[in-house]
Order: C-alpha cells, then sequence, then structure tokens
C-alpha cells in the first residue's frame, strides 16, 4: 500500500516535472514545432527508458532530455522543404543565438564596434543556411546535438569577426587606391570659393566617417566614395555582396541624424 502510494506520487511529480521543463524548452528552442504536450510525453517516455522506476525526477536529466529532443526536432525543421515550418526553424534558432551571443565572453568587446553585434549573428545565420540547406550536412553527426553545433560555429564567428574588427580598427584612405582617392580628394571644381567649400566639406565627412565606431562601415563607405562598386569591395575585403549591401545599409543609418552628410556621401556615391 505504502509503495502504491510512493509510485503514484512519483508519476504525479514525474508529470508535472516533465511538464513544466518541456513548457521552458518550447518557449527556447521550438516555438511552432512542437507543443508542450508533445514534448512532454517524450521526455517522459526518455526518462522512462533510462532510469529506475522508484527514482525521484532529476531536473538537470529532464533538461538534458528535453535539449536534445528540441535538438534533433530543430533540426530537421531547419532542413524541411517546407518554406513556413523552415522560416520557424529558424526563426527559432536566430533568437536563441542571439541570446547565448550576449553572453559570450567577448560580447562586451564587440558591442564597442556599432552593429557588431547584429553583423556577427547575421553572418553565423548565413552560414548555417548554407551548412544546412544542402543535399547533406556532413559536418553534424548527431542532431541531437544540433544547438551545441550552432554554438560553436557562433562562438567561431564571434571570434574570428573580433580579430577582424581589431585589425582592420586603423583602415585609413591610404588603403585605396591612389588614384581614385587623390581624384576624391582634389575637386576638379575650378572657381575658388566653390573649391574651397567642397574641400571643406569632404574634410568634415572624412572626419565623421573615421569617428565611426565600426571600421567595417568606414571601410564600405570610403570605398564607395572611392568609386569601387560593390562587388570589387566584397573581394577586397574577403565577405559575400550581402555583407557589402548590409553595411553599407547600417553605416548610412548611423549618419540619419546628420543629413547634410548623407546628402554629401549620395552624391559622391553616384558620381
Amino acid at each position: 500500500m505504502m509503495k502504491d502510494r510512493l509510485m503514484s506520487d512519483l508519476s504525479g511529480n514525474l508529470e508535472a516535472h516533465c511538464r513544466d521543463v518541456a513548457q521552458k524548452a518550447v518557449q527556447t528552442y521550438v516555438q511552432g514545432i512542437l507543443t508542450v504536450d508533445t514534448l512532454s510525453i517524450r521526455i517522459r517516455k526518455e526518462w522512462e527508458q533510462i532510469c529506475e522506476e522508484d527514482e525521484h525526477p532529476s531536473f538537470p536529466v529532464l533538461k538534458r532530455i528535453a535539449q536534445r529532443i528540441c535538438s534533433h526536432e530543430l533540426y530537421e525543421a531547419c532542413r524541411s522543404t517546407d518554406s513556413e515550418i523552415c522560416n520557424i526553424a529558424f526563426g527559432n534558432l536566430c533568437v536563441y543565438l542571439e541570446r547565448i551571443l550576449r553572453n559570450l565572453r567577448c560580447a562586451g568587446s564587440l558591442q564597442t564596434y556599432t552593429g557588431a553585434m547584429d553583423d556577427v549573428l547575421q553572418q553565423t545565420m548565413e552560414t548555417l543556411q548554407r551548412k544546412l540547406c544542402g543535399v547533406e550536412c556532413t559536418e553534424l553527426r548527431d542532431p541531437a546535438s544540433f544547438l551545441k553545433w550552432t554554438q560553436i560555429i557562433l562562438i567561431r564567428q564571434a571570434s574570428a569577426s573580433l580579430q577582424s574588427y581589431k585589425r582592420d580598427r586603423e583602415f585609413s584612405l591610404d588603403a585605396l587606391p591612389a588614384a581614385v582617392t587623390e581624384e576624391w580628394i582634389d575637386t576638379t571644381v575650378r572657381d575658388p570659393a566653390e573649391r574651397l567649400v567642397a574641400l571643406e566639406l569632404r574634410q568634415t565627412l572624412l572626419k565623421i566617417i573615421f569617428a565611426m565606431r565600426n571600421p567595417r562601415y568606414r571601410q564600405v563607405l570610403l570605398y564607395s566614395i572611392a568609386g569601387l562598386d560593390e562587388q570589387e569591395v566584397a573581394k577586397r575585403l574577403h565577405v559575400s555582396l550581402q555583407d557589402i549591401y548590409l553595411w553599407r545599409h547600417r553605416a548610412l543609418k548611423t549618419l540619419r541624424t546628420k543629413p547634410e552628410v548623407i546628402k554629401i556621401l549620395r552624391s559622391l556615391m553616384d558620381e
């Protein structure tokens, strides 16, 4: 009688714990992919397979079970041919990785560069899409470790980006082709007064660009002003064309409070 009551209590506790863990896991990893009820049942089944019948529920073990189930389901959803399911999965993954990124040790250093956190997340998601949307993903042997695998890719991207930001911090006009640099700085305006105004405007523009906290934004703007098209800039910086468009957009966005600067920039880029 006592044993039956104990087993009943354990069963009730297990069900409650499984549901609690499932609810948090769904919110964290698989919203729109798994329901709390479905995940709770699967957690309980796996627990019963690996644990003794009279063993008290362990939250850490239940959480690990939930995470492995969610990892596998998220992996399958990311590779789904159903575009709606795939988009939901990548949306979940992006939110998850953004939270991980904010807690990395290098996050503080990255945040000193305007837009760097967004850039790292964007490039990580692009990398994951390339790897996951192929015929097969040979790098990942165990889909249940999918979340951990994405973390590793994020950490590598964050580290590489931080090193790149530090390396590019000293980027200057010397890195631009000499001919276009001279053409840009030395205006062809013949009227002395107009030439002086043009030079002052461009010097002001230079000062503002070099004051930008993100070296990549500086590079994209300077290369664009120098007359290089997006493909040439992407080749020089060893990044994708999409990155160039994104950085240019964000660079201009950071200057949105200075309409006169935007006007000068756009006129120079269109020359």
